[in-house]
Order: C-alpha cells, then sequence, then structure tokens
C-alpha cells in the first residue's frame, strides 16, 4: 500500500497504470497526488489529459491540456499538451478527433522460412539404425481484424493458413496446407477484471489424403491487480473436439475425440527497467476414439524480453517442456505400448518496427523430442522471416 503523504509514491502509481492502460485506476492515483501535494503539476494535468482522451471526454482533455501547457510550456508534456490541442482543431468542414477514433484494426503478418529436422530411428522401427533429414519450406498468412464494439473492449476474427512441403530423403514427399478462423470477445468488468471468450475452427490436409478437422471453445479471465499494475494473471480454459482420417483399405484410419486444456499464466513487467517476463502451466486431457490415442500431457514454459537499445530492436527467448503419458497407443496391428514423449523448446526471436505500421521480424526454433517409441523421437530446426503491417 501507498505510504500517506508521499505524493512520489502515487505518482509512480499513477504512471505505472497509465503505462498498462488502466486508464481509471491511474487517474485516482494522480488525483491521489495532487491531494499529497505533487509539485509536477504539468505532468498530472497531462497525464489526465491522456486519459480522458482515452475515456472519450474530449472538453475534459482539453482543459487538462491546456492547464498543462500553462503550468510548464517548455517542458516535453507542456509542448505535447499545445501539440494534441492544436491536432484537435478540426479543419473546416471535417470532423472532430474524437469522431475519427478507429475502432477498427487490421492486422496482415506474412512469414516464410524453412525446417531442417533429423528423424532418428531405432531397433523398432523399419530402416533401423538410419537418420533421416526433412527439408521442409514452410509459408505462413495471418489476417486479424478487430473492432470495439460498446460495451465490449474489441471483437477480433482470426483468419490465418499454413503450408509446407516436406521432402522425405530416399522416401517420399506431400504437401501440408491449413486454415484456422477464429472469432474472440473481450469484456472489462472492472479496471482489475476483464474476461474473453471465442471460438475456432482449424482444418489441415495432406495430398488430399489426410484430413483433420478441429472445433475450439475459449473462455479466458484475467487479473491486473491494483497492488501491482506492472503484473497479469491469465487463466484459460479451451475444450476442442477434433476428426483425423485418411488413407484407404487396410490402411484406412479415422480418429474422433475431445481434449479439455487448462492453461495458467502469469505476466510481468518489471518495474524501472524494459524487461518482461511470463511463465506458465497448462494440462491436457485428450480422449480419441477409434486407434484410441488417449493421453494426458502437462506443460511448463517462459518467456522473457527486453529491447536491444542500440540498434532499436525487441529480443525475446522462450523456452518450454512437455511431458505425454499416453494411456493406450495402438501401434501397427495387435501390438500395443505404453508411449510416453518428452518435448524441449527453444526459442530466439528478434523484431524490428520500420513505421507505426511496420514491423519485420525473425525467429529460430529448436525442438527436441524424445520417445520410449522411436518412431516417435525427432530433432527440429525451424528458421522464420516475417513482415507485419498493421491498417
Amino acid at each position: 500500500a501507498a505510504s500517506p503523504g508521499r505524493w512520489e509514491t502515487a505518482e509512480i502509481l499513477g504512471l505505472s497504470h497509465f503505462a498498462l492502460g488502466r486508464w481509471a485506476v491511474a487517474g485516482r492515483w494522480f488525483d491521489e497526488a495532487a491531494k499529497r501535494g505533487d509539485p509536477h503539476e504539468a505532468v498530472l494535468a497531462y497525464h489526465r489529459g491522456r486519459i480522458a482522451e482515452e475515456l472519450g471526454q474530449p472538453e475534459l482533455a482539453t482543459q487538462n491540456f491546456e492547464e498543462a501547457r500553462r503550468k510548464d510550456p517548455d517542458s516535453v508534456f507542456g509542448r505535447d499538451a499545445a501539440d494534441r490541442l492544436f491536432a484537435r482543431e478540426p479543419e473546416p468542414g471535417q470532423p472532430a478527433e474524437e469522431e475519427r477514433r478507429k475502432d477498427l484494426t487490421v492486422r496482415l503478418t506474412l512469414a516464410g522460412g524453412w525446417n531442417d529436422n533429423v528423424i532418428l530411428r531405432g531397433e523398432d522401427v523399419p530402416l533401423a539404425g538410419e537418420i533421416t533429414r526433412e527439408e521442409a519450406a514452410v509459408f505462413n498468412e495471418q489476417l486479424l481484424i478487430s473492432y470495439a464494439i460498446r460495451p465490449f473492449e474489441a471483437a477480433s476474427i482470426v483468419l490465418s493458413n499454413t503450408t509446407f512441403g516436406i521432402q522425405y530423403v530416399d522416401l517420399h514427399e506431400f504437401n501440408t496446407t491449413g486454415v484456422n478462423p477464429q472469432i474472440s470477445f473481450n469484456y472489462a468488468f472492472s479496471d482489475e477484471w476483464r474476461a474473453q471468450v471465442g471460438s475456432g475452427f482449424s482444418e489441415f490436409w495432406v495430398d488430399s489424403d489426410h484430413f483433420q478437422y478441429q472445433f475450439d471453445e475459449v473462455a479466458k479471465v484475467v487479473w491486473r491487480p491494483e497492488f501491482a499494475p506492472w503484473t497479469e494473471s491469465v487463466l484459460a480454459y479451451t475444450h476442442s473436439r477434433f476428426e483425423f482420417f485418411g488413407g484407404s483399405g487396410i490402411h484406412a484410419f479415422d480418429r474422433d475425440g475431445f481434449s479439455n486444456t487448462i492453461r495458467f499464466t502469469e505476466r510481468a513487467s518489471i518495474p524501472g527497467t524494459d524487461l518482461s517476463v511470463s511463465a506458465g502451466y497448462s494440462h491436457a486431457w485428450v480422449h480419441t476414439e477409434g486407434t484410441q490415442f488417449d493421453r494426458l500431457e502437462h506443460v511448463i514454459s517462459t518467456e522473457v524480453g527486453h529491447p536491444i537499445p542500440v540498434v532499436d530492436v525487441d529480443f525475446g527467448v522462450s523456452f518450454s517442456y512437455a511431458f505425454d503419458h499416453y494411456r493406450r497407443t495402438q501401434i501397427g496391428v495387435g501390438h500395443e505400448m505404453q508411449r510416453r514423449d518428452r518435448t524441449l523448446t527453444l526459442g530466439v526471436g528478434l523484431s524490428k518496427d520500420i513505421t507505426d505500421s511496420l514491423r519485420v521480424f525473425a525467429t529460430y526454433e529448436f525442438l527436441d523430442r524424445n520417445s520410449n517409441s522411436d518412431l516417435f523421437q525427432f530433432e527440429r530446426n525451424q528458421y522464420l522471416l516475417g513482415i507485419e503491417f498493421e491498417f
């Protein structure tokens, strides 16, 4: 809790909530700072004006910007307040600034790269003792459309497509394509609590021979506590139904099933630094009819991000470890085994904003899966380059 009489504490808390977009809470702390005798009157007035802009209160925003300009016209806050007052004056015949606010966001992401895989084969599969390399070109396109629908914060639709062709040395080649439309709604119950519900559909096919369909329903609850505005806790639940079929004759298969996943994630922006961290844990129950690929999955993950000021580039690293326990796995005809997989994933990414609406990025991911069934062991190196436009 803030110490009584310390205007510095109230101002810092106001700035912290402001940076996280928690306008009402930030405003209350700026009011508290003023009551405690904060001498930075231009700072308080400027941020009150910014908050009023975000809350759709143009007259109050104008009053606060005029106060900031009057209190300290030569400071960065006074000058920016003057610029915002000038920008708020519409040209003859043009709508006012608050009427021009964009509720629509359109973001297009294009990425391309390749996989360099090594399949580790053991004694219990054909080609015993051989190491077979896969090379796969990967292309990903994603279109996000978000529109602010009151009282919802935003309703968004995501359309994505992934295509990659795999060349098996000495074996065969095939191409895989997928589409993944999604829609979600966000609602803020208070400054601390908000929720999101959504649904999605994904479809993947391999050379018109193997198909997979999946339907997802997602519900999330997000908490940003007032006493620690630089943190965020997310609890999510996902229910999925899927169908996977393909092949012909004795090789034909049809797997229908469902899964339930619970995930908890904790995020934090470390105060006084540009460092951001997150950590999470998820648990999934998967039931599959047909060939009985029932399994339990545990995943722990973490991410760390920090900008590189010298070159103005954002840098991030990620780590995850997954343990899959297949309750009953059918391999071949009449043979069953208890399969267990352990998958380690490491990632590195760089991104740079070229303009306000254009960003470029590059990522590298290493994946290593160990299994008690040699058929499912492999390593993968994936490299991606991409570009993102926001309209």
